[in-house]
């Protein structure tokens, strides 16, 4: 099934969905099973060259295998993996099968913007948040060992310290609504409450004067329990419905929500005599349940399970980490802090943190809470934390009115074809983009035939592939090719490094050793990285040449006999007559030259300017 979000350009932006209730997918298989492109298949392919295939997205595979001879794998993946499983991807590698391994979303959002092309006039609706949790919700009673409060970071996935406030500002509109959990002990934020209007006045002269921003409406609620305060604060936002919503370091604040509220809900006796599972109500709250009815092809209503799941991928770098959450509310929430690092990233920051980020960006910090600590800010100055946690949010506001990231996430999207999460994956965003500009060429794109799915691939290579093998006779190539799983290497950060190196002054260094060597080619130029095939998607194999003119042009004319390893030995195999030779390192060579003139000359026996010049000279003469 696939459900689309999407607003139209009218007064007030209506956000519309459209549902398909069993996706279709198209694929290509190739026309003529015994030409030269079924065996050894190209990058791309002529459209006339190959069929186009739909099919139902639940049974793409299983075409596959029928149409390519291939269901007695289709069996072994299946009973090795399931349905689902990695193994069945191997299909994907056949030699028949182009343009079948893009994204389901993906290709259904090229296809939605084949249907509906964006107005240029539409201005994005744009939302901001930002959470704050009591360090010590009991006030300043000291536990046995005479600590006060929550000792630590709270971390999200256990989620220990209730939230106490989370501000939300509608940026289509400049409107703030801050959301309060009440705490009767809590003697400063009892007292705040009796000037929240004189407050509200202050902070729009405040927000104007010190920060340039223009505050509409300030809403501020109080609540008398958490749970009240978090489900007030997502029924406000599927209220507002806007296309996207920013915050700072996003999991901890979602995490930490949907934790707190499950918890809560699974003490309350109420949800247990009903049967009601508190995951299943912490998810109606979180996801937006008005798009829960939709209708069929038949025009049938029928309801969708609503979702929501965040994951965050913290074992990658900033600048290569965005998390997924998978929401069921068609509203696209982005980290502002990971995007940031993502879209600048050969640009890194000694921090990322909020405080240095508006910094450097906008001149502007968070708010200085001098005197007090975050953990007891809340407790003895609650104006003042409230004020923090709103300037927060209205740093958010003015990051991007500055860097419009989300107008460059939404612009990559459409143009690449490709989910909101996946645009500065160069693997996915550029293949989904020149896969569309291939098919405006008249060429069909191939699948991934270097992938690995699941443990069988290489069963499936073997037994599956009609392909013709090349015969190695170089047994040093064969002995270095046996090991290249073996090579590479880990960079760790140095700042990581232990206090262990060479002594100064009775300190050992981090960063000084002996016996230590460090070649580090990514910082020399790109030249170089290419000439020796430094890449983290470098590929292993060689270069063989067809044509036996040009051949015996680089060996004769060229010189290149021995210097290049270009062999001599025209041994075929059984099952072919693929010639040996290889000319990767030199080819490789002539290309990080750009001498595009020597390189036509030596490997398309294309004639050079010398040549062209005198075929001038030679026809002015007749």
């Amino acid at each position: 099934m696939i459900l689309y979000w999407f607003s139209i350009e009218m007064k007030n932006g209506i956000k519309r969905t459209k549902f398909v209730d069993r996706a279709q997918i198209p694929f290509y298989i190739i026309k003529d099973k015994q030409s030269k492109e079924a065996i050894t298949p190209p990058m791309f392919i002529e459209k006339d060259k190959v069929e186009e295939i739909q099919v139902y997205s639940d049974m793409l595979y299983r075409e596959i295998a029928m149409r390519t001879n291939s269901t007695g794998y289709f069996d072994r993946a299946i009973d090795l993996s399931g349905s689902y499983g990695g193994d069945i991807k191997n299909l994907l590698k056949h030699n028949w099968i182009y343009d079948a391994d893009m994204d389901i979303c993906d290709r259904y959002i090229s296809r939605f913007y084949d249907e509906y092309q964006p107005s240029p006039n539409y201005k994005l609706h744009k939302t901001y948040m930002d959470i704050e949790v009591d360090l010590m919700s009991e006030g300043f009673k000291k536990d046995s060992k005479g600590r006060i409060g929550y000792v630590g970071f709270p971390e999200e996935n256990i989620a220990p310290c209730p939230v106490n406030i989370i501000t939300l500002i509608d940026g289509k509109v400049n409107d703030i609504h801050t959301f309060i959990v009440d705490n009767p002990i809590n003697k400063s934020q009892q007292d705040f409450y009796k000037d929240i209007e004189e407050f509200k006045v202050w902070l729009k002269k405040d927000l104007l004067e010190n920060d340039g921003y223009v505050a509409n409406n300030i809403n501020i609620n109080v609540y008398d329990d958490e749970v009240s305060a978090i489900e007030a604060y997502f029924k406000k936002m599927h209220e507002i419905d806007p296309d996207y919503c920013g915050s700072w370091n996003q999991g901890f604040d979602i995490i930490t929500m949907m934790n707190r509220l499950e918890k809560a809900y699974n003490r309350d006796i109420n949800l247990r005599e009903k049967n009601i599972r508190a995951q299943d109500k912490m998810v109606s709250v979180v996801a937006d349940t008005k798009y829960t009815v939709q209708k069929n092809s038949s025009g049938d209503e029928i309801y969708l399970t609503p979702m929501a799941k965040y994951k965050q991928n913290s074992n990658k770098n900033i600048v290569d980490r965005i998390d997924d959450f998978t929401v069921f509310d068609g509203i696209q929430w982005v980290d502002q802090m990971l995007y940031f690092a993502n879209i600048r990233k050969g640009q890194m920051r000694e921090s990322y943190s909020l405080d240095a980020i508006s910094n450097e960006e906008l001149g502007k910090e968070k708010l200085d809470y001098t005197g007090y600590t975050i953990k007891d800010l809340a407790w003895r100055n609650f104006r003042k934390f409230v004020h923090y946690n709103i300037k927060d949010v209205v740093l958010l506001n003015l990051l991007e009115d500055k860097n419009l990231d989300m107008d460059m996430i939404q612009t990559l999207s459409y143009v690449t074809k490709t989910r909101h999460n996946k645009v500065f994956k160069k693997t996915i965003s550029i293949k989904n983009y020149v896969s569309e500009y291939a098919k405006l060429q008249g060429f069909i794109m191939n699948n991934n035939k270097n992938a690995k799915y699941g443990n069988d691939s290489e069963y499936f290579e073997k037994n599956y592939l009609n392909t013709k093998t090349i015969k190695e006779f170089d047994s040093k190539y064969l002995e270095a090719f046996e090991k290249k799983e073996n090579y590479g290497a880990y960079v760790g950060d140095p700042n990581l490094n232990d206090y262990c190196g060479i002594d100064f002054f009775g300190k050992p260094s981090m960063f000084i050793y002996e016996n230590v060597f460090d070649e580090d080619f990514s910082s020399l130029y790109p030249s170089i990285i290419r000439a020796f095939n430094l890449d983290k998607n470098t590929q292993q194999g060689k270069f063989f040449w067809f044509d036996d003119l040009i051949q015996k042009n680089l060996l004769e004319k060229y010189g290149y006999d021995g210097l290049f390893a270009v062999s001599k030995n025209e041994e075929a195999t059984a099952d072919s007559d693929i010639s040996t030779a290889d000319l990767g390192t030199t080819l490789t060579d002539s290309l990080t030259s750009h001498d595009w003139n020597a390189i036509g000359k030596k490997f398309f026996d294309l004639p050079g300017t010398e040549d062209l010049l005198n075929e001038l000279k030679s026809m002015k003469k007749e």
